[in-house]
């Protein structure tokens, strides 16, 4: 009930509705109103039976251990768990083999009545996780979108002044997320706004960027990744994630080097491969009486409430 005062909130989930159609990804994550209304403690059961099995358990150690204690840890309080077959999940790459109820030709206004200020969502399904490109992909829209000095970023915020803050992201999942944009900005620029993103998309997938550009990205990145590998927590979750998401058994020993060998040409056809200005879903949630005309000039615009209702 509280996110549907948050245009966040609410351009997020329409966002992944018309995304993800037909996919477990298009769902909230904390569900709805309705659907935690329903829930029964059988519910639970169920779903701890079926997925809360051995074979689905990931564990690390990280610290001054041996295997071998390590082990030991393991077998006195795992050891008696019973083995049992996973039912699986769904697969939510059937999103994109989908009858679609939402389509890309249209703009989603999620109205919010006197709303200030217009939260964008732009973007389309990206990559999974263990993508081979997905480390191209990732200094590709640090450039684009993924730190303070993005072009997005400095587009947006200090050329125009449009926004306190503009970014992209490539969703880390095990199958296909999103890439998106997100931003927050004034009433009376939400139409120009889109036009700007809808700019740099094109602009990152049509030339090279700078030596500058990608020097620069390539130290920002190879300096925050020596810094989240200070805590045990931190390195421990790494050592999860080679697991979790399929990764080759070298992948963190290579990074750096990963990183550091990428050209201008490897970005740019990373961009042209990933990013898709044609197939873009364009979702906003604000006063649908201040910006709906402006935004109609762009696409058609559908226009929802905070139920994901449509009105209009």
């Amino acid at each position: 009930m509280q996110g549907k005062d948050d245009p966040g909130t609410l351009s997020d989930r329409m966002f992944n509705k018309v995304v993800f159609e037909g996919s477990p990804y298009a769902y909230p994550q904390d569900g709805t109103e309705q659907s935690i209304k329903e829930i029964t403690r059988e519910d639970i059961t169920r779903y701890y039976d079926e997925h809360c099995l051995p074979s689905n358990l990931i564990l690390a150690f990280v610290g001054a251990i041996s295997p071998e204690e390590a082990l030991k840890i393991v077998e006195s309080k795992f050891g008696s768990w019973q083995k049992k077959s996973s039912s699986g999940v769904n697969n939510p790459e059937g999103a994109n083999n989908k009858t679609k109820e939402y389509s890309n030709q249209f703009i989603y206004l999620v109205d919010k009545p006197g709303a200030v200020q217009s939260n964008l969502r732009i973007g389309h399904i990206g990559i999974a996780r263990n993508n081979p490109d997905f480390i191209a992909v990732t200094v590709m829209n640090t450039i684009l979108g993924g730190y303070f000095g993005s072009r997005i970023n400095i587009n947006l915020r200090e050329k125009h002044g449009f926004t306190y803050g503009a970014r992209s992201s490539f969703a880390p999942r095990i199958h296909p997320g999103d890439f998106s944009v997100d931003t927050d900005v004034r009433n009376a620029v939400t139409d120009s706004s889109i036009t700007l993103v809808l700019e740099e998309l094109n602009r990152i997938i049509s030339g090279e960027v700078t030596d500058e550009e990608l020097q620069t990205v390539k130290n920002y990145l190879t300096g925050l990744f020596q810094l989240q590998l200070e805590t045990a927590n931190s390195v421990a979750t790494r050592v999860i994630n080679l697991k979790l998401y399929d990764l080759p058994k070298y992948y963190y020993n290579n990074y750096i080097s990963s990183i550091n060998d990428l050209t201008k040409e490897d970005i740019l056809n990373a961009a042209k491969k990933y990013i898709h200005p044609d197939s873009l879903y364009i979702v906003v949630s604000g006063n649908s009486k201040q910006i709906k005309d402006k935004l109609s000039l762009i696409k058609e615009v559908k226009v929802y409430d905070a139920d994901d209702k449509l009105i209009q």
